[in-house]
């Protein structure tokens, strides 16, 4: 089910849908790595148009500056909700979505932003702790939160989960370590969910590699690359928001390039 398509295929950065400031009015979304980066952009885009957004955060101060953009704008006041991705178990997953059916009732969308890397190492040089944290960040906890969505998601009329990957996730380079592999597994997991349940559910799963933008990982790995040179998190939101606003099973297992 390997589908790999340019996003420009369905006109995602022009499409008339996000010409309006409803295009998600009384969906609500979720989004991981909400505090900063590309997952603060998207969920302040979201609110922007019309979302009731849900902010995942470690610690709920963490969420400040997003609550804030949000709060600047004629938006409804976003859900805080705080979960370590690094260390939560079951029992925190079933909770959180035990919270999202009473606040909410039900879930239109979930967007996986939150992400962890370590220095850009050989892998025999990768030490056991930093693999460990970022397979659990990266792939068991998008694996736990996706389940635990699942029942919210399978009220909304049309849901969509967007996961958000990398180019080393489409094409295997050396030096990736853990977060390439990840990368990889997170793709077979977006397109086995989509397999799973394209015949019992209106879900409709995909990832979309941003390509290469200004974050904080970016200059962990890559300290000597000027940021200034990079697109922001903020002009990439486009592609996250046509996938929320309009889901199409036609696009389900699809993984979106910009």
């Amino acid at each position: 089910m390997s589908q790999y398509k340019k996003i420009s295929t369905i006109n995602l950065s022009k499409n008339s849908t996000l010409h309006t400031g409803n295009a998600l009015k009384d969906r609500h979304i979720l989004i991981t790595g909400a505090a900063s980066g590309l997952g603060q952009a998207i969920a302040v885009d979201c609110a922007r148009h019309g979302a009731e957004v849900l902010l995942v955060a470690q610690e709920a101060d963490h969420l400040n500056a997003t609550v804030e953009a949000i709060s600047n704008l004629d938006a409804p006041v976003p859900l805080e909700l705080t979960l370590d991705l690094q260390r939560a178990g079951e029992n925190e997953y079933q909770h959180l979505g035990e919270i999202i059916n009473i606040e909410c009732g039900k879930l239109d969308g979930l967007v996986h932003c939150a992400a962890a890397d370590a220095n850009a190492l050989p892998l025999q040089f990768q030490d056991l702790g930093s693999w460990q944290r970022i397979l659990q960040v990266n792939l068991t906890a998008a694996f736990a939160l996706t389940n635990a969505c699942i029942p919210a998601l399978l009220e909304a009329s049309m849901a969509s989960v967007v996961f958000t990957t990398a180019s080393s996730a489409r094409e295997t380079t050396a030096f990736q370590g853990a977060f390439g592999i990840t990368g990889h597994a997170i793709e077979a997991m977006m397109q086995t969910y989509a397999l799973e349940l394209a015949k019992t559910a209106n879900i409709c799963f995909s990832s979309v590699n941003p390509g290469t933008f200004d974050s904080a990982l970016r200059r962990q790995r890559f300290p000597t690359q000027d940021p200034r040179a990079l697109p922001l998190p903020t002009s990439l939101t486009s592609a996250f928001l046509v996938l929320l606003a309009t889901p199409d099973m036609t696009n389900n297992g699809v993984a979106w390039e910009l």
